[in-house]
């Protein structure tokens, strides 16, 4: 599907959301780290076991959906 050219006409470049803007309206999670934020939850305050886990926090460069 990701690569079907009528999928990544009606959908690239629709749903860009700016770094400023994801920190202005308050998103968290995957949408904060798809505007390049890389924050997470499970490094931030470690719950279960996620602390003694060794993990890159993986993070978008454009903000589109």
């Amino acid at each position: 599907l990701t690569d079907n050219r009528i999928f990544k006409q009606r959908n690239v470049d629709i749903g860009v959301v700016s770094l400023d803007d994801a920190l202005d309206w308050g998103f968290t999670g995957v949408m904060l780290r798809g505007s390049g934020v890389a924050w997470d939850l499970r490094r931030a305050q470690p719950y279960e076991c996620y602390s003694d886990l060794e993990f890159q926090v993986p993070i978008g460069k454009n903000g589109d959906c």
